[in-house]
């Protein structure tokens, strides 16, 4: 599997003016009392029949010691216009942890399920006598069928789990590229819903496609995508715009956000008023098959970023829009303006990505994002 390395989502650090009239923005964590959910990540970004898969929940709450958490996962589903209209065939997790939280309210739990051998004949998102037409084209020859005859979803099922036949078997490489394509577009996906009982009642939902890609170690397996620790990058001149950061080379000094939790502590980094700074991250994509071209394609993205103030003047708005006016959060999907302290002697901040895979044919075929998160912490040290 190739990947493509992306520089993503920078964001330039400089003083601005901010509006305050919207104060419970949904990026800034400490500005608000409410429970804040970040995303729902999968050990793996999609499963095959029987593999057993932990779903971790990333959350903010800030009175974390009274409240709960209850998981419901629907292998059927359907989606209507605004959500889901009905959840069927509710199982429960396998096993399911207790949340633990940190000082600031920042909590985790994890629960894990084994998803169950027959899910694919169990979603009705998959008819029971199969009517897409280029999934037909793939099954009817290696179900050896004539071009009308009818497909049941059980029927390519049963094929999937052993498509070579008797032991000793063998199939040439245009057979097995069939297959391979077969098992990348009969899928379908499962619904998980944690519900947070805190300071508000939150319900969060994530799918998770099912098929037998992974059976066949086919290209278009989907993982989660691969995130480094976001970094800081320091330009010594005012308002500096994002294209043209790199053309001052030597003078640019790089600041990697650690993790939470490391053994140094927050990243340091120096601040200047007459600096300007950007935060960045980078990530890797993989190239994939698109069964409408014969051309690799490259995956999309988005991202959602948020931010909480640890010490300093509570709601600090770090983003900001190119014009200087406090973000909204779907401004973070592009260069946005970061507003350092102004007059404080050092101010730290906790930083938490979320980054979500796409490719465009999944619109068609059910098939759902994988997730990544990650969080660091930096101070501004004013010199």
């Amino acid at each position: 599997m190739r990947y493509l390395w992306l520089l993503i989502v920078p964001m330039v650090l400089a003083q601005s003016g901010c509006d305050t009239t919207y104060p419970n923005e949904e990026m800034d964590i400490e500005g608000s009392d409410k429970t804040r959910p970040f995303a729902i990540v999968c050990s793996f970004a999609e499963a095959t029949p029987g593999m057993m898969v932990s779903f971790t929940l990333h959350y903010y709450e800030p009175d974390p010691e009274h409240h709960d958490v209850t998981w419901k996962i629907a292998l059927d589903y359907d989606l209507g216009l605004y959500e889901a209209d009905e959840e069927r065939d509710i199982v429960e997790p396998d096993i399911t942890w207790v949340p633990t939280w940190d000082e600031y309210g920042f909590c985790v739990q994890t629960v894990i399920l084994t998803i169950p051998d027959d899910v694919l004949l169990r979603a009705s998102s998959q008819p029971d006598v199969i009517t897409d037409e280029l999934v037909l084209a793939l099954a009817r020859p290696l179900l050896e069928k004539g071009p009308d005859e009818p497909v049941t979803k059980g029927e390519i099922d049963t094929f999937l789990i052993n498509p070579y036949g008797t032991p000793g078997s063998v199939m040439d490489e245009e057979t097995m590229e069939a297959v391979r394509w077969l098992s990348d577009l009969f899928a379908c996906r499962i619904r998980v819903r944690a519900t947070i009982d805190g300071t508000v009642t939150v319900d969060v939902t994530k799918t998770l496609t099912v098929r037998y890609s992974r059976e066949f170690n086919t290209l278009n397996v989907n993982m989660n995508p691969v995130t480094r620790l976001p970094k800081i990058v320091s330009v010594p001149h005012p308002d500096v715009p994002y294209e043209d950061f790199t053309q001052y080379g030597p003078e640019i000094e790089t600041y990697e956000i650690f993790p939470v939790d490391n053994a140094f502590g927050p990243t340091l980094v120096p601040l200047h008023h007459d600096w300007t700074y950007f935060l960045l991250q980078t990530m890797s994509l993989q190239n994939y098959l698109s069964p409408f071209g014969d051309d690799l394609q490259y995956e999309n993205y988005s991202i959602r970023w948020y931010h909480y103030g640890l010490t300093g003047a509570p709601g600090h708005a770090l983003f900001a829009q190119d014009d200087g006016d406090e973000a909204e959060m779907f401004d973070l999907d592009k260069e946005v303006r970061l507003i350092p302290p102004a007059r404080s002697s050092e101010h730290a901040f906790r930083i938490v990505s979320c980054v979500r895979d796409m490719r465009l044919e999944w619109s068609n075929y059910g098939f759902t994002p994988g997730v990544s998160l990650k969080m660091g912490e930096f101070i501004f040290n004013e010199q």
